[in-house]
């Protein structure tokens, strides 16, 4: 047994086969994944047994300023083992995030997802999602505040103005929250649903406590022009006083493994939003 990282394109055809191979009714456009730019490990990691791959974990790459050190960001992305060699998938994923200093992150509606996440060390930085619809927390507007569409090169940060060109595509929704100097970016995903709405999960800001001030805002501003009624928010604590229509755990979660501020995960946008 052995985990192999992919890098070349052999490597890739391999991967896409095998997510075919679980996922046979998925939408999903997995070859897209490769897109993104390359990690120390390629784009993931294959488990291999006598040459063969059994299995594998897509997972992307990037590096970011948090505080005062420059850290490196991994995303453990989409995968899957063969039914005879699940028995490999705890250790494989602790193989695949063993650097103590890399930030590991994954998104996941999952339990069994998540709970071979926490056997290797990672820890909930949101255990499910707050699901909001404008009747729920979207009322009691307030002045100085507005919203309107992403507009790129508005964003002082080159980064941050990337990451939102690259996925304002059609599949996600980009906006930009001005309040008195400030101009927060936060970017949706569309193609979830709250109790049969139209709904989107948020997938990056750079401030949640303005998003949360702004919301009610924002909340109209996507039904009025992207015909989308609810929104699913991490548990993070700018949220906590925020009401759900769905029980705690329920939607989403976010597990997290590295020493990283759980505050500080709002700056680890998913690079699974290559995918769709």
């Amino acid at each position: 047994m052995q985990f192999v990282p992919i890098l070349d394109q052999q490597r890739r055809r391999e991967m896409l086969e095998l997510l075919a191979e679980g996922f046979p009714g998925a939408s999903t456009d997995w070859s897209r994944a490769f897109r993104a730019p390359p990690g120390g490990s390629g784009h993931g990691t294959l488990l291999t047994v006598d040459g063969r791959p059994e299995g594998g974990i897509l997972s992307f790459e990037k590096t970011e300023r948090i505080g005062e050190s420059v850290r490196r960001i991994v995303n453990v992305s989409s995968w899957y083992i063969r039914p005879s060699y699940r028995k490999f998938a705890v250790r494989m994923m602790r193989a695949v995030t063993a650097d103590p200093d890399t930030i590991y992150t994954a998104t996941s509606p999952n339990l069994s997802v998540q709970t071979i996440c926490l056997r290797v060390g990672f820890r909930y930085a949101s255990k499910g999602s707050i699901a909001s619809l404008p009747l729920v927390n979207g009322t009691g507007l307030r002045g100085g505040i507005a919203v309107g569409p992403f507009v790129p090169a508005t964003l002082p940060n080159a980064d941050h103005d990337r990451w939102m060109t690259d996925h304002c595509d059609g599949h996600h929704v980009g906006i930009l929250i001005r309040r008195r100097s400030r101009v927060v970016p936060v970017l949706w995903e569309r193609g979830q649903k709250i109790r049969g709405f139209p709904a989107a999960r948020l997938a990056f800001t750079t401030d949640h406590n303005v998003l949360h001030t702004a919301l009610p805002a924002v909340h109209w501003h996507m039904l009025r022009q992207h015909g989308i009624a609810g929104l699913y928010l991490p548990r993070f604590s700018a949220y906590a006083d925020l009401r759900s229509v769905r029980s705690p755990h329920r939607g989403p979660s976010i597990v997290v493994k590295g020493n990283v501020d759980d505050a500080a995960v709002n700056l680890l946008y998913s690079e699974t939003l290559y995918l769709h």
